[in-house]
């Protein structure tokens, strides 16, 4: 199953969305809805309520607290305040106070909250190797 989400139309002053910032790129699953298959939103900032299983592919995914996902996460960016589980490749990744993080984290740069829960291995890599991975997705 391959699922390709489109935008959401955001037409208020503050550009937010239950405190996350948002634009018209921003794609949404709610809290109560399930993802299982692949996730193409490559232009697409995303913003996770929900469950999710299987790979996900954007510009930005934030996994909001009620979200859960279990696959593959490639983002420019990624931050995580629900539970995430599997592999992510980002330039950028940040696991928020709350979330819980069982993971292999290819990255450039890791940022780690205090209250934050996280298991598996988090290599440094250059930017070269992440933009060499951005390639294949």
């Amino acid at each position: 199953m391959l699922l390709r989400l489109s935008t959401l139309d955001v037409d208020n002053d503050r550009n937010e969305y239950h405190g996350v910032p948002v634009d018209r790129s921003t794609c949404i699953l709610e809290t109560g809805l399930m993802i299982t298959g692949t996730v193409d939103g490559h232009r697409s900032n995303l913003l996770i309520g929900g469950v999710i299983e299987g790979t996900v592919t954007a510009r930005s995914i934030f996994i909001k607290a009620t979200g859960k996902v279990t696959g593959h996460l490639r983002a420019e960016k990624i931050e995580i305040a629900g539970c995430f589980g599997g592999r992510i490749e980002a330039m950028h990744v940040n696991l928020l106070a709350g979330s819980l993080t069982d993971a292999t984290i290819y990255h450039n740069e890791l940022t780690i909250d205090q209250d934050a829960s996280v298991r598996g291995l988090q290599p440094w890599r250059p930017s070269g190797f992440i933009k060499g991975l951005q390639e294949n997705w």
